[in-house]
């Protein structure tokens, strides 16, 4: 993050991710981007900017493992700011295709068992990527 900017703190709770959600939606929309809920996150869909390489120059990270994200938008709710960002790494959710043909989540069990396979299936989505 800049230096001159504190730490986002993420919004964790369904009942404020459901107040702010339709004005997020509206700021994303100004940039033809559209906010919709997900079963495990919020996505934004569209043609998202680049990343402003002046800013990520100025960007310090200290721990190479911290996730990094793009600014996408800000606004203000109540007299406090909001500011939407996207992981700039992609993000994998595994899933089953259930009997009518839509994603659902995998059980702990499920999860717990496919672990060891993880790796190489992370490597096969990133060579299918490229």
């Amino acid at each position: 993050w800049l230096e001159d900017r504190e730490a986002p703190t993420p919004v964790d709770s369904d009942e404020e991710i459901d107040r702010l959600f339709d004005l997020a939606k509206a700021v994303l929309a100004e940039q033809n981007l559209t906010l919709k809920r997900t079963a495990v996150t919020l996505t934004v869909v569209g043609e998202i900017p680049d990343l402003d390489l002046e800013d990520e120059e100025e960007e310090e990270i200290d721990n190479e493992d911290e996730e990094e994200f793009q600014s996408l938008a800000s606004f203000y709710y109540d007299r406090q700011e909001y500011e939407i960002f996207a992981p700039l790494d992609p993000m994998f959710i595994l899933a089953r295709m259930n009997e009518d043909g839509e994603p659902e989540l995998l059980s702990v069990e499920e999860l717990q068992r496919l672990e060891p396979l993880l790796p190489q299936i992370e490597d096969q989505l990133f060579e299918a990527l490229e």
